[in-house]
């Protein structure tokens, strides 16, 4: 991950955080530009708990897109907190780092002033943005899974085909992708189907203990079931398990 061999994606890093990223990435991947931050935000502010969370959000983007600061745009900052709302139900106190890269100026001017409630303001995409947004490599599975979510669209409110459209592209395929670079076809094998269904069964959060230190706690996820539901419709159409 430090040296930009491998890009865990987004909700990779919220399930199974890596220690010691805030302290060995900036020097390693972008001195300058972590240096000229943390002067922008001043030494108090930069030391607060919101501050480190800024960062942590800055790294974790850097992480899965690659590049450097300047690198991060708008679109990388809205799929940050759209997995963020997934996996802890809120991003409320989570958009400095939107606000740090404004005021930086890597952002273009027509860039939003700001994050907050944008996803809400922004109304309906189509099927085609939805699964987009997850940036699937094998072309043939994201068309599949375009064609699939459009036939179930009419039927549907736009909030649900929201949630389908997560649950195949991210928390199914591009899983998948992110365990098994250059997987190109429906017909897993079996210790790879397992093993996904495992993963998809249980979440993995981190506590603080009393004393200020960290733990992981391994959990079931509560919509393991929809989520296996949603999966075996597509998957199991006529003519997908070959693609």
């Amino acid at each position: 991950m430090l040296a930009d061999v491998v890009r865990p994606s987004l909700e990779r890093q919220l399930t199974r955080r890596a220690m010691h990223l805030q302290d060995r990435l900036p020097p390693i991947r972008d001195p300058d530009g972590f240096a000229r931050l943390e002067a922008m935000a001043g030494p108090e502010r930069w030391a607060s708990l919101t501050s480190r969370r800024a960062l942590n959000a800055l790294i974790r983007i850097m992480v899965a897109k690659g590049g450097t600061l300047a690198d991060i745009t708008v679109g990388d900052a809205l799929e940050y907190l759209d997995v963020l709302r997934t996996h802890h139900s809120q991003s409320a106190g989570h958009t400095l780092f939107y606000a740090w890269l404004r005021a930086w100026g890597t952002l273009p001017d027509d860039a939003p002033a700001t994050l907050r409630n944008l996803s809400r303001a922004t109304g309906q995409v189509s099927v085609e943005q939805l699964v987009d947004r997850y940036h699937l490599q094998c072309r043939p599975v994201r068309d599949l899974l375009v064609d699939y979510l459009k036939e179930r669209q009419p039927g549907l409110d736009y909030a649900t085909l929201d949630n389908i459209s997560r649950f195949l592209a991210r928390s199914f395929w591009a899983d998948l992708e992110a365990h098994h670079p250059g997987i190109d076809s429906l017909r897993l094998p079996q210790d790879v189907a397992a093993q996904w269904k495992q993963l998809a069964r249980t979440k993995t959060e981190r506590r603080r203990r009393s004393d200020g230190t960290f733990y992981d706690i391994v959990t079931p996820r509560l919509d393991s079931a929809t989520l296996m539901i949603a999966v075996r419709a597509p998957v199991s159409r006529p003519g997908a398990v070959g693609q």
